[in-house]
């Protein structure tokens, strides 16, 4: 008969007001920009019947990224009173990759665009997950 394995400590049962809003800004994070995958698999999509943001909308679809990409690095650096050189190179990423949503709209360029936004993301929930 096999059993549970429980690896948590008792004091791990809650999550602070710390570890709440990291959480909440990740979920934050992934929900208002998780439209990225969609726009290198348009074609697909498109073949299959589904109905993405960039198929549904597609001239308003590409701002839906830049948007929440500055938001969310505003948001993130407030919260977690980055220093200036750390500020400024998380803005400058995220610009960097809402920017490449507006301004590379190839499948191609999605497709670099996309790896471009794991990044940033990466870095974000790290952020979150470090402090």
């Amino acid at each position: 008969m096999l059993r549970r394995l429980n690896i948590t400590a008792p004091y791990f049962n809650s999550l602070d007001s710390t570890g709440f809003l990291a959480v909440c800004i990740s979920a934050g994070i992934y929900v208002t920009t998780q439209q990225a995958q969609d726009f290198k698999d348009v074609h697909g999509d498109r073949a299959i019947g589904r109905r993405t943001l960039p198929i549904i909308y597609p001239s308003i679809a590409r701002y839906t990224m830049i948007v929440p990409m500055t938001v969310w690095s505003v948001c993130v650096v407030s919260v977690w009173d980055l220093d200036f050189v750390s500020s400024s190179a998380f803005h400058l990423l995220s610009m960097f990759v809402g920017v490449r949503y507006l301004t590379h709209t190839t499948i191609k360029d999605d497709r670099v665009s996309f790896w471009w936004y794991n990044v940033s993301v990466s870095i974000n929930l790290s952020v979150c997950i470090m402090y």
